[in-house]
């Protein structure tokens, strides 16, 4: 439960970022529903009821379908944006969330989100090969590489859980997996700000926040 608001955390830090530096609505929703993320994992693994399940686990898709306009629209003009890939991610994400809402498809959902996943890194990659800011790549690699560790944990989890609970072991799969994904999403969204200021032509600067990565526009241009 605990390590949910990891999540909450990450998704706070970019939200404050996104205000500050103006980043613009599709920063704001993502790093807003990250932090819903949060905040329903850690009511789910708190109470276990479906309902707040369907919390955790609804926002999760809704927030790669956030990313995937992200990564996939870095090179709108500002003030301008595909209202048909808007509509048709907005429209998937309702039917998704209705089957999985009514019909409770859990492997279904999770199939979907694996594969929802993989398009993410394999559209980082290919943006990273472009390359768009090779000086910012490692990002998008560290992104890749904690989304796989996680990625891991999470399916070990579902393998062994019954295992390490029988052995009485002290390993938090499930921990683990929120704490790397939470930060590959956080990490990942760095490299995304950054190849978004590049197409506004507003500079970039990276700065840190008690270690941590923050992307900015360069002084210059705010």
């Amino acid at each position: 439960t605990i390590s949910s608001f990891s999540l909450c955390f990450f998704g706070l830090l970019g939200l404050y970022n996104s205000y500050r530096y103006r980043l613009g609505t599709r920063f704001s929703v993502f790093y807003s529903l990250v932090a819903v993320v949060g905040v329903g994992s850690a009511l789910f693994h708190g109470t276990l009821m479906y309902s707040m399940q369907l919390f955790d686990e609804v926002p999760m898709l809704w927030t790669v379908l956030s990313w995937f306009y992200i990564m996939f629209h870095y090179e709108s003009p500002i003030g301008k944006s595909s209202r048909r890939f808007q509509l048709a991610l907005i429209a998937y994400a309702v039917i998704a969330s209705l089957i999985h809402s009514i019909g409770g498809f859990v492997t279904a959902f999770q199939l979907n989100y694996v594969v929802m996943m993989l398009i993410g890194l394999f559209r980082m990659y290919y943006v990273i090969k472009i390359p768009v800011l090779p000086q910012y790549a490692y990002l998008g690699y560290a992104y890749a590489l904690m989304l796989t560790f996680g990625f891991c944990c999470w399916i070990a989890d579902q393998v062994f859980c019954q295992h390490i609970a029988f052995f009485n072991l002290p390993i938090q799969l499930h921990a683990w997996w929120h704490f790397f994904t939470s930060f590959s999403v956080y990490v990942g969204s760095q490299y995304g700000v950054a190849i978004r200021l590049e197409q506004l032509r507003r500079g970039t600067e990276l700065g840190s926040f008690y270690g941590l990565p923050v992307m900015a526009p360069n002084s210059k241009s705010v």
